[in-house]
């Protein structure tokens, strides 16, 4: 621990007597330490200065994985956007369909209800024609009336 601290207050009075740079880099520090530190110490300082690496470097690892995760998780995002727009359209696309058939639905209501009341109507004009169609002759010669039959007889013909 000790020599760990030493280590840190060294590259840390390397580093301030180079004001030109802003961080000295692992190479200058060693050779710093390597002219300020004695050679019974300089074995272990150098194998420091190797762990400190390894530990920067295995931080740095880290960190290159965490953004990676990230992406993947931000590209999987994007998928999860793109999947749910997909089922948005496709349930857009069965309510279309679903509207669709009920008005359909209620067409064909609406027009089998046309052709019933249509019917109905024509059955109870039918007797009510009849009598005018059997009428027509005896009015035309009773009051002097020409009508024109055209419209009668094609409104019996639709029965």
């Amino acid at each position: 621990m000790q020599s760990l601290e030493l280590l840190r207050n060294r590259y840390a009075v390397a580093a301030s007597s180079r004001p030109h740079l802003k961080e000295a880099t692992l190479i200058d520090l060693a050779s710093t330490l390597k002219a300020s530190t004695p050679k019974e110490e300089q074995k272990l300082v150098i194998k420091k200065l190797k762990e400190e690496q390894r530990r920067k470097l295995a931080i740095l690892g880290e960190q290159y994985e965490q953004s990676i995760a990230d992406m993947l998780q931000k590209q999987s995002i994007r998928l999860d956007e793109s999947q749910e727009l997909e089922l948005l359209t496709a349930f857009q696309s069965k309510i279309k369909m679903q509207g669709e058939a009920q008005r359909n639905r209620k067409r064909r209501e609406l027009e089998d209800r046309h052709t019933c009341a249509a019917y109905e109507v024509q059955h109870s004009l039918f007797p009510h024609l009849c009598r005018y169609n059997s009428s027509l002759p005896v009015l035309q010669q009773t009051y002097g009336l020409f009508l024109n039959e055209r419209p009668m007889i094609l409104l019996l013909q639709c029965f």
